[in-house]
Protein backbone atom coordinates (compact mmCIF):
# COMPACT_ATOMS: atom_id res chain seq x y z
CA UNK A 1 0.00 0.00 0.00
CA UNK A 2 1.33 3.29 -0.95
CA UNK A 3 0.02 7.00 -0.04
CA UNK A 4 1.02 9.72 -2.06
CA UNK A 5 0.80 13.50 -0.72
CA UNK A 6 0.23 16.24 -2.79
CA UNK A 7 1.05 19.80 -1.80
CA UNK A 8 1.65 23.13 -3.36
CA UNK A 9 5.07 24.50 -4.28
CA UNK A 10 5.00 27.20 -1.38
CA UNK A 11 7.83 25.18 0.29
CA UNK A 12 5.28 25.20 2.97
CA UNK A 13 5.13 21.66 4.13
CA UNK A 14 1.77 21.55 6.23
CA UNK A 15 -0.33 19.29 3.86
CA UNK A 16 -1.32 15.82 6.11
CA UNK A 17 -2.93 12.50 6.23
CA UNK A 18 -3.95 11.36 9.52
CA UNK A 19 -4.29 7.25 9.96
CA UNK A 20 -6.62 5.59 12.70
CA UNK A 21 -4.13 3.20 15.39
CA UNK A 22 -4.40 -0.29 13.63
CA UNK A 23 -6.85 0.43 11.12
CA UNK A 24 -4.26 -0.91 8.51
CA UNK A 25 -3.15 -4.17 10.58
CA UNK A 26 -4.35 -7.65 9.83
CA UNK A 27 -4.20 -8.61 13.61
CA UNK A 28 -3.46 -12.18 13.88
CA UNK A 29 -4.04 -13.97 17.37
CA UNK A 30 -1.30 -15.51 18.37
CA UNK A 31 0.29 -17.31 21.51
CA UNK A 32 0.80 -15.33 24.50
CA UNK A 33 4.17 -14.82 25.93
CA UNK A 34 6.15 -13.04 28.40
CA UNK A 35 9.64 -11.58 28.56
CA UNK A 36 11.71 -11.80 31.61
CA UNK A 37 15.28 -9.23 31.77
CA UNK A 38 18.37 -12.21 30.96
CA UNK A 39 22.40 -11.91 32.29
CA UNK A 40 24.31 -12.53 29.66
CA UNK A 41 26.87 -14.74 31.37
CA UNK A 42 23.83 -16.89 33.59
CA UNK A 43 25.07 -15.15 36.67
CA UNK A 44 22.09 -14.01 38.88
CA UNK A 45 20.83 -10.25 38.33
CA UNK A 46 22.53 -7.98 40.68
CA UNK A 47 20.55 -5.25 42.04
CA UNK A 48 21.47 -2.41 44.46
CA UNK A 49 19.92 -2.42 48.06
CA UNK A 50 16.20 -1.22 48.24
CA UNK A 51 16.07 -0.84 44.21
CA UNK A 52 13.30 -2.08 41.87
CA UNK A 53 13.04 -5.77 40.67
CA UNK A 54 13.70 -5.21 36.80
CA UNK A 55 10.86 -5.44 34.84
CA UNK A 56 9.48 -7.76 32.50
CA UNK A 57 6.49 -7.89 29.79
CA UNK A 58 4.03 -9.77 27.59
CA UNK A 59 3.23 -9.56 23.74
CA UNK A 60 1.45 -11.59 21.62
CA UNK A 61 -2.58 -10.30 21.66
CA UNK A 62 -3.54 -7.61 19.69
CA UNK A 63 -7.34 -6.50 20.86
CA UNK A 64 -5.72 -5.99 24.96
CA UNK A 65 -3.39 -3.99 26.55
CA UNK A 66 -1.53 -7.37 28.40
CA UNK A 67 -0.13 -6.86 32.12
CA UNK A 68 2.42 -8.42 34.43
CA UNK A 69 3.28 -9.02 38.18
CA UNK A 70 5.81 -10.64 39.77
CA UNK A 71 5.86 -12.97 43.21
CA UNK A 72 9.29 -14.59 44.86
CA UNK A 73 10.11 -18.41 45.05
CA UNK A 74 10.40 -19.80 48.20
CA UNK A 75 13.85 -21.45 47.55
CA UNK A 76 15.75 -18.61 47.70
CA UNK A 77 19.02 -18.22 49.31
CA UNK A 78 20.74 -15.37 51.72
CA UNK A 79 21.01 -12.53 49.07
CA UNK A 80 19.94 -14.41 46.01
CA UNK A 81 16.07 -14.19 45.59
CA UNK A 82 13.69 -16.01 42.50
CA UNK A 83 11.38 -13.38 41.01
CA UNK A 84 8.71 -15.20 38.67
CA UNK A 85 6.78 -12.97 36.59
CA UNK A 86 3.09 -13.62 35.27
CA UNK A 87 1.08 -11.94 32.62
CA UNK A 88 -2.29 -11.09 34.86
CA UNK A 89 -4.61 -11.60 31.93
CA UNK A 90 -3.01 -15.12 31.17
CA UNK A 91 -1.59 -16.31 34.61
CA UNK A 92 0.05 -19.59 33.41
CA UNK A 93 2.14 -17.56 31.42
CA UNK A 94 5.30 -17.50 33.51
CA UNK A 95 8.71 -16.60 33.43
CA UNK A 96 11.50 -16.45 36.00
CA UNK A 97 15.26 -15.27 37.14
CA UNK A 98 17.49 -14.63 40.35
CA UNK A 99 18.58 -11.78 41.69
CA UNK A 100 21.04 -10.64 44.37
CA UNK A 101 21.51 -7.59 46.11
CA UNK A 102 24.70 -5.80 44.84
CA UNK A 103 27.65 -5.98 47.60
CA UNK A 104 30.65 -4.78 45.54
CA UNK A 105 32.64 -2.88 48.37
CA UNK A 106 33.71 0.71 47.27
CA UNK A 107 36.56 0.75 45.21
CA UNK A 108 39.46 3.71 43.82
CA UNK A 109 38.87 4.49 40.51
CA UNK A 110 40.91 6.09 38.19
CA UNK A 111 39.81 6.79 34.45
CA UNK A 112 40.88 5.31 31.68
CA UNK A 113 44.40 6.52 30.40
CA UNK A 114 45.00 8.06 33.75
CA UNK A 115 47.06 6.83 36.56
CA UNK A 116 46.72 6.98 40.56
CA UNK A 117 49.81 8.68 41.18
CA UNK A 118 51.96 11.28 39.26
CA UNK A 119 55.45 12.26 40.69
CA UNK A 120 58.51 14.35 38.73
CA UNK A 121 61.79 13.08 37.92
CA UNK A 122 64.35 14.77 35.94
CA UNK A 123 62.18 17.69 35.03
CA UNK A 124 59.75 14.99 33.63
CA UNK A 125 56.06 13.90 35.17
CA UNK A 126 56.16 9.95 35.89
CA UNK A 127 53.36 7.87 36.47
CA UNK A 128 52.89 4.73 38.71
CA UNK A 129 49.36 3.00 39.55
CA UNK A 130 50.33 2.22 43.11
CA UNK A 131 51.05 -1.77 42.30
CA UNK A 132 54.27 -2.68 43.34
CA UNK A 133 55.69 -5.35 40.95
CA UNK A 134 59.62 -6.11 41.05
CA UNK A 135 61.87 -4.21 38.96
CA UNK A 136 59.13 -1.99 37.42
CA UNK A 137 58.12 -0.37 40.95
CA UNK A 138 59.91 3.24 41.26
CA UNK A 139 61.93 4.17 44.62
CA UNK A 140 61.58 7.56 45.57
CA UNK A 141 63.93 9.76 47.69
CA UNK A 142 63.18 11.86 50.63
CA UNK A 143 61.54 15.00 49.33
CA UNK A 144 59.95 14.01 46.46
CA UNK A 145 56.02 14.75 45.89
CA UNK A 146 53.36 12.47 44.92
CA UNK A 147 50.44 13.05 43.66
CA UNK A 148 47.00 11.17 44.33
CA UNK A 149 43.80 12.20 41.95
CA UNK A 150 41.29 9.20 41.90
CA UNK A 151 37.57 8.71 42.06
CA UNK A 152 35.23 6.92 44.35
CA UNK A 153 33.42 3.69 42.65
CA UNK A 154 30.27 3.20 44.32
CA UNK A 155 27.89 1.43 42.28
CA UNK A 156 24.79 2.03 44.64
CA UNK A 157 25.92 5.09 46.01
CA UNK A 158 26.29 8.75 44.61
CA UNK A 159 25.92 10.39 47.93
CA UNK A 160 26.81 9.26 51.26
CA UNK A 161 30.50 8.36 50.63
CA UNK A 162 33.67 9.19 52.94
CA UNK A 163 37.35 8.31 53.13
CA UNK A 164 40.56 9.11 54.71
CA UNK A 165 43.99 8.48 53.58
CA UNK A 166 46.62 7.41 56.05
CA UNK A 167 50.25 7.20 56.13
CA UNK A 168 51.74 3.94 57.70
CA UNK A 169 55.31 4.34 58.46
CA UNK A 170 57.90 2.25 58.72
CA UNK A 171 59.74 2.76 62.29
CA UNK A 172 56.25 2.52 64.03
CA UNK A 173 52.11 1.62 63.82
CA UNK A 174 51.36 5.33 64.52
CA UNK A 175 49.35 6.67 61.20
CA UNK A 176 49.42 10.03 60.15
CA UNK A 177 45.69 10.93 58.69
CA UNK A 178 46.65 13.43 55.43
CA UNK A 179 42.81 13.47 54.20
CA UNK A 180 39.21 13.25 55.57
CA UNK A 181 36.60 14.10 53.16
CA UNK A 182 32.73 13.34 53.33
CA UNK A 183 30.09 14.07 50.24
CA UNK A 184 33.05 13.95 47.35
CA UNK A 185 33.81 11.93 45.07
CA UNK A 186 36.76 13.05 43.37
CA UNK A 187 39.82 13.04 45.34
CA UNK A 188 43.29 14.94 45.39
CA UNK A 189 46.07 15.14 47.39
CA UNK A 190 50.09 16.12 47.44
CA UNK A 191 51.90 13.33 49.83
CA UNK A 192 56.00 15.35 50.36
CA UNK A 193 57.94 12.37 51.12
CA UNK A 194 59.67 13.58 54.50
CA UNK A 195 61.97 11.70 57.17
CA UNK A 196 59.09 10.80 59.51
CA UNK A 197 57.61 8.53 57.27
CA UNK A 198 60.60 6.12 57.22
CA UNK A 199 64.17 6.28 55.43
CA UNK A 200 63.48 3.24 53.64
CA UNK A 201 59.61 2.98 52.91
CA UNK A 202 56.17 3.80 54.10
CA UNK A 203 52.67 2.43 52.79
CA UNK A 204 49.94 4.71 52.06
CA UNK A 205 46.62 3.73 53.35
CA UNK A 206 43.06 4.53 51.48
CA UNK A 207 40.29 3.92 53.61
CA UNK A 208 36.55 3.99 51.76
CA UNK A 209 32.99 4.06 53.02
CA UNK A 210 30.00 3.76 51.01
CA UNK A 211 26.32 5.50 52.21
CA UNK A 212 25.77 1.49 52.82
CA UNK A 213 29.06 1.34 55.20
CA UNK A 214 30.33 -0.92 52.90
CA UNK A 215 34.32 -0.70 53.96
CA UNK A 216 37.41 -1.11 51.14
CA UNK A 217 40.90 -0.30 51.97
CA UNK A 218 43.37 0.27 49.48
CA UNK A 219 47.44 -0.42 50.36
CA UNK A 220 49.92 1.64 48.96
CA UNK A 221 53.88 0.26 49.62
CA UNK A 222 56.25 3.35 48.53
CA UNK A 223 59.66 2.04 48.53
CA UNK A 224 62.50 5.35 49.35
CA UNK A 225 66.25 5.20 48.93
CA UNK A 226 67.85 7.77 51.25
CA UNK A 227 70.45 9.45 49.98
CA UNK A 228 73.23 9.69 52.84
CA UNK A 229 75.68 12.07 51.53
CA UNK A 230 75.86 15.76 52.61
CA UNK A 231 77.95 17.73 50.21
CA UNK A 232 80.57 19.75 52.22
CA UNK A 233 78.80 22.81 53.83
CA UNK A 234 80.70 26.09 53.61
CA UNK A 235 80.74 28.02 56.74
CA UNK A 236 82.76 31.57 56.27
CA UNK A 237 83.19 33.71 60.00
CA UNK A 238 83.20 37.66 58.66
CA UNK A 239 86.67 39.01 57.53
CA UNK A 240 87.54 35.82 56.53
CA UNK A 241 89.36 34.24 59.89
CA UNK A 242 88.77 34.38 64.03
CA UNK A 243 90.01 36.93 65.88
CA UNK A 244 93.07 36.17 68.33
CA UNK A 245 90.51 36.95 71.02
CA UNK A 246 86.56 37.83 71.81
CA UNK A 247 84.79 39.15 74.97
CA UNK A 248 81.52 37.83 76.52
CA UNK A 249 78.73 39.67 74.58
CA UNK A 250 80.98 39.92 71.29
CA UNK A 251 79.05 38.87 67.91
CA UNK A 252 80.33 37.14 65.39
CA UNK A 253 78.62 36.56 62.27
CA UNK A 254 78.61 33.27 60.10
CA UNK A 255 77.69 32.82 56.24
CA UNK A 256 76.33 29.58 55.76
CA UNK A 257 76.00 27.52 52.22
CA UNK A 258 74.80 23.88 52.12
CA UNK A 259 73.87 23.40 47.49
CA UNK A 260 71.35 20.56 48.66
CA UNK A 261 67.66 20.07 49.38
CA UNK A 262 66.47 19.57 52.93
CA UNK A 263 69.39 19.60 55.13
CA UNK A 264 68.76 21.51 58.69
CA UNK A 265 70.98 22.93 60.50
CA UNK A 266 71.70 22.86 64.69
CA UNK A 267 74.01 25.12 66.41
CA UNK A 268 75.82 24.08 69.56
CA UNK A 269 77.99 26.07 71.79
CA UNK A 270 80.52 23.84 74.22
CA UNK A 271 77.32 20.84 73.05
CA UNK A 272 74.85 23.34 73.97
CA UNK A 273 72.02 23.46 71.31
CA UNK A 274 71.65 27.54 70.56
CA UNK A 275 69.68 27.86 67.53
CA UNK A 276 67.94 25.00 65.04
CA UNK A 277 66.96 25.64 61.59
CA UNK A 278 64.69 22.90 60.52
CA UNK A 279 65.13 21.50 56.74
CA UNK A 280 62.71 23.03 53.98
CA UNK A 281 61.29 20.42 51.10
CA UNK A 282 63.31 21.21 48.15
CA UNK A 283 65.09 24.35 49.24
CA UNK A 284 68.82 24.59 50.06
CA UNK A 285 70.29 25.76 52.84
CA UNK A 286 71.83 29.51 52.74
CA UNK A 287 71.65 31.29 56.22
CA UNK A 288 73.08 34.36 57.73
CA UNK A 289 73.71 33.49 61.20
CA UNK A 290 74.85 35.45 64.30
CA UNK A 291 76.43 34.51 67.29
CA UNK A 292 76.65 36.25 70.73
CA UNK A 293 79.50 34.83 72.84
CA UNK A 294 78.35 33.99 76.20
CA UNK A 295 80.86 31.93 77.75
CA UNK A 296 84.50 32.36 78.90
CA UNK A 297 87.33 30.52 77.89
CA UNK A 298 87.77 27.83 75.46
CA UNK A 299 84.48 27.68 73.65
CA UNK A 300 84.03 24.80 70.78
CA UNK A 301 81.31 25.87 68.32
CA UNK A 302 79.74 23.65 66.09
CA UNK A 303 77.27 23.67 63.13
CA UNK A 304 75.74 20.48 62.40
CA UNK A 305 74.38 19.55 59.55
CA UNK A 306 71.68 16.89 58.82
CA UNK A 307 70.09 15.55 56.11
CA UNK A 308 66.23 13.93 56.20
CA UNK A 309 68.24 10.13 56.64
CA UNK A 310 69.72 11.58 59.51
CA UNK A 311 73.52 11.82 58.04
CA UNK A 312 75.44 14.42 59.87
CA UNK A 313 78.33 16.68 58.86
CA UNK A 314 79.98 19.24 61.12
CA UNK A 315 81.88 21.89 60.63
CA UNK A 316 83.84 23.07 63.84
CA UNK A 317 85.20 26.53 65.28
CA UNK A 318 87.37 26.75 68.66
CA UNK A 319 86.48 30.23 69.85
CA UNK A 320 89.38 32.30 72.86
CA UNK A 321 87.08 34.28 75.20
CA UNK A 322 89.17 36.43 77.68
CA UNK A 323 89.28 34.59 80.99
CA UNK A 324 86.42 36.76 83.39
CA UNK A 325 87.99 39.14 85.80
CA UNK A 326 88.87 37.87 89.48
CA UNK A 327 87.17 39.98 92.19
CA UNK A 328 89.23 40.93 95.20
CA UNK A 329 88.20 38.89 98.17
CA UNK A 330 86.48 41.25 101.06
CA UNK A 331 87.35 40.13 104.37
CA UNK A 332 85.77 38.96 106.65
CA UNK A 333 85.13 40.43 110.05
CA UNK A 334 87.49 37.50 111.67
CA UNK A 335 90.13 39.06 109.25
CA UNK A 336 89.56 42.47 110.51
CA UNK A 337 92.33 43.85 112.52
CA UNK A 338 91.47 45.01 116.32
CA UNK A 339 91.35 47.93 117.48
CA UNK A 340 94.52 47.23 118.99
CA UNK A 341 96.02 46.68 116.08
CA UNK A 342 95.48 49.77 113.88
CA UNK A 343 98.54 51.81 114.16
CA UNK A 344 97.87 55.36 115.51
CA UNK A 345 99.56 58.64 114.31
CA UNK A 346 102.47 59.72 116.03
CA UNK A 347 101.97 63.08 117.57
CA UNK A 348 105.23 65.32 117.04
CA UNK A 349 105.28 69.03 118.56
CA UNK A 350 105.86 71.89 116.46
CA UNK A 351 109.06 73.37 116.19
CA UNK A 352 108.66 76.99 117.07
CA UNK A 353 112.79 78.17 118.34
CA UNK A 354 115.56 76.52 118.38
CA UNK A 355 115.66 78.16 122.14
CA UNK A 356 112.32 76.03 122.61
CA UNK A 357 114.66 73.27 122.06
CA UNK A 358 118.11 72.92 122.52
CA UNK A 359 118.75 70.12 121.09
CA UNK A 360 117.90 71.23 117.74
CA UNK A 361 120.57 69.15 115.91
CA UNK A 362 119.22 65.95 117.56
CA UNK A 363 115.71 66.99 117.16
CA UNK A 364 115.78 67.76 113.28
CA UNK A 365 117.82 64.29 112.34
CA UNK A 366 114.91 62.72 115.30
CA UNK A 367 111.64 64.26 112.85
CA UNK A 368 113.47 63.41 109.78
CA UNK A 369 114.22 60.21 110.13
CA UNK A 370 112.37 58.78 112.12
CA UNK A 371 108.97 60.47 110.72
CA UNK A 372 110.00 61.08 106.83
CA UNK A 373 111.69 57.91 106.35
CA UNK A 374 108.96 56.28 108.28
CA UNK A 375 106.19 57.47 105.76
CA UNK A 376 109.10 57.20 102.61
CA UNK A 377 111.06 53.92 103.20
CA UNK A 378 111.74 54.27 99.38
CA UNK A 379 114.58 56.79 100.69
CA UNK A 380 116.08 54.90 103.43
CA UNK A 381 119.57 55.79 102.04
CA UNK A 382 119.12 58.39 99.31
CA UNK A 383 120.95 61.22 102.75
CA UNK A 384 123.42 58.75 104.65
CA UNK A 385 124.68 61.98 105.56
CA UNK A 386 122.57 62.51 108.41
CA UNK A 387 125.55 65.09 110.04
CA UNK A 388 125.00 67.63 107.38
CA UNK A 389 121.79 68.82 109.30
CA UNK A 390 122.14 72.17 107.56
CA UNK A 391 120.68 70.57 104.28
CA UNK A 392 118.17 68.54 106.04
CA UNK A 393 116.72 72.04 107.70
CA UNK A 394 116.15 73.74 104.48
CA UNK A 395 114.21 70.77 102.93
CA UNK A 396 112.29 70.33 106.07
CA UNK A 397 111.35 73.69 106.53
Amino acid sequence: MKFILCDLQDKQYDSAVFIKTQSLSNCVHQQVQIYCPTNTNTQPIEICPNAAFPQAFAQGNCEQNLTVSWFLSEDHEDAKFGVIYYVNEYPNVTCSFDVVERSRDPIVYTKPGTFLITYVRNDSVMYWDGVSSGNSTPVFQIGDVLNLTFSIDSDCCIQGNSGVIKIIPDHNGNSIVLREWNETLMISVSIPIVKEFGNFGFDILIELVNCENQVSVKWIQVQVECNDVIITPVVIVEGGMLEMEYEVDDSIRFFIRVPQFNVGLDVLSDGKLVESFAPVVNESLAKIYTYTVSDYGEVELDFVFTNECGTSNIVQFVLNVKEKPTESAIPTESELPTESEVPTEIAYPECESEDEYPDYHGFHHHIFHDHYHHDHPEYDGYYPDYENIQGWNELFH
